[in-house]
């Protein structure tokens, strides 16, 4: 990656830029003096603003200005940890993690309310995300950043470090990620562990049964994908905040610190990071995050899961680098710059970011080590007690089911059963009431016909007839 590109990931709390030039120098193997002085003269130079300068830049358009003041020159904080442990890394891997978590209200969550027509609470939820990210982005700054396996060797050419490929990750660098990596596991498992019992509060599925698995399986998948997608939308606001490309279309310096930038400035590169967060995250969730999804599933085989883990999230940290290159440009592109060089942008963002060499070896290790973490964590939530027969317990509790199931037939059969001589008694009775209606109607009429007999013989017998 550029010098520009690595300033903005790893440039030190307080180092001047200057100072950040020659470490990177230090870090691209620049041994002769020659080279590496020309490299650093090849470096523009910083230009430093003044007040009156963004007066006279802001004024048109705006009304009266007053400058801000000169902050003063930021000192280091006592408490700042130069070189951290790995569980310094650790803690400042939480900040971070906490900050992003912010930058998805602030991005991604922000733009949605406002495109539905919600500007208020969308103002309302930048802001409060700002001021969170800020702070916890303040807090993760007491901690320098974890050292590369450059910087280990160059600070102890017997570090056991000088054995590994430049481009895999310290354990420090690995603590750092791994808050922030294992956030959407940790949205993802509590609620695939709740959901088989849930189903069957529910009614759904009996715990224990396919049914209710397959329900717990695509609730962690569901989870895991969308919270996945979050973070990584999160982390596209902030690099696109900073993504020299973007900046330079938009016609705004890119080598100032978006906090340096005129108002007007930030309002531009926001709007189109804002915009960028939102593509990342709703693009992601049918490409890479649905490649990823299975390995959130908490089931199976401990060494099945880990290779899921490992490949699958792999694939997808691979896939995200041009999938923020592409949603990078589709951002541009809504924002006026021309369709007829989206191909040209989104090639010079890839080159400007990690290679495709850096993010694999990256990948591959940070998802070993993080998919055991989650496949032990996942093992131990599960894992019965060792003094308990796991097959007999098994086999106890399908035959509890089969009695159940056995007794609400029976149950249901009495039913039918009482329903049916019910229904028998009742038409036996409707036919016994049909039957006297017939036999007192047949004896009516057979008392008529004898009484009308009578009368006929009678008449017969009388004289005068």
């Amino acid at each position: 990656m550029n010098f520009d590109t690595w300033y903005d990931l790893y440039s030190h709390p307080y180092e001047t830029r200057e100072d950040a030039a020659e470490r990177y120098a230090d870090e691209q193997g620049y041994d002769n003096p020659a080279e590496k002085q020309g490299f650093l003269d090849s470096l523009p130079e910083y230009e430093t603003i003044t007040p009156l300068d963004q007066q006279a830049e802001y004024d048109y358009g705006f009304g009266d200005w007053t400058p801000p003041e000169e902050a003063p020159a930021p000192t280091v904080s006592a408490d700042y940890e130069d070189d951290p442990s790995v569980w310094d890394s650790t803690k400042r891997g939480v900040d971070l993690a906490q900050a992003s978590a912010f930058g998805i209200g602030e991005g991604a969550g922000a733009g949605f309310l406002e495109d539905i027509g919600l500007s208020d609470a969308s103002k309302s939820l930048k802001d409060w995300s700002r001021e969170g990210r800020l702070r916890n982005e303040a807090e993760a700054a007491t901690v320098a950043p974890a050292k590369s396996i450059k910087e280990e060797v160059a600070a102890n050419p017997d570090s056991w470090y000088k054995y590994l490929d430049e481009d895999m990750m310290t354990w420090g660098q690995m603590a750092e990620a791994a808050p922030t990596s294992l956030a959407p596991f940790a949205a993802a498992l509590p609620l695939a562990l709740a959901t088989p019992y849930a189903a069957a509060a529910a009614g759904i599925a009996a715990t224990g049964t396919l049914g209710s698995t397959l329900l717990s399986a695509g609730v962690a998948m569901g989870v895991g994908n969308v919270a996945s997608s979050a973070f990584v939308s999160s982390e596209a606001y902030e690099r696109g905040k900073n993504e020299r490309v973007i900046r330079e279309q938009l016609g705004v310096d890119p080598d100032k610190k978006f906090e340096d930038l005129l108002p007007s400035d930030q309002q531009k590169v926001d709007r189109v990071a804002t915009d960028l967060s939102q593509t990342s995250f709703g693009h992601r969730l049918y490409t890479a995050g649905l490649v990823e999804m299975a390995s959130y599933i908490p089931y199976g085989h401990a060494m099945v899961r880990l290779a899921l883990d490992t490949g699958l999230g792999t694939a997808s940290e691979v896939w995200d680098r041009t999938l923020y290159s592409e949603d990078a440009v589709d951002a541009l592109i809504e924002n006026g710059v021309p369709v007829e060089k989206a191909e040209e942008l989104r090639e010079a963002i890839i080159q400007a970011g990690p290679s495709f060499r850096e993010t694999l070896i990256a990948a591959v290790q940070q998802e070993f080590v993080m998919g055991g973490a989650a496949t032990g964590i996942e093992s131990l939530v599960g894992k019965t007690a060792p003094q308990v027969n796991s097959l007999a317990t098994a086999t106890q509790e399908m035959k509890k089911e089969i009695k159940h199931v056995s007794e609400l037939h029976d149950e249901r059969k009495q039913k039918q059963i009482e329903l049916d001589s019910k229904a028998q008694a009742d038409r036996e009775k409707q036919e016994l009431r049909e039957k006297i209606q017939r036999d007192q109607q047949d004896r009516k009429f057979y008392d008529a016909s004898l009484l009308e007999e009578l009368k006929q013989v009678g008449k017969e017998k009388t004289p005068g007839y």
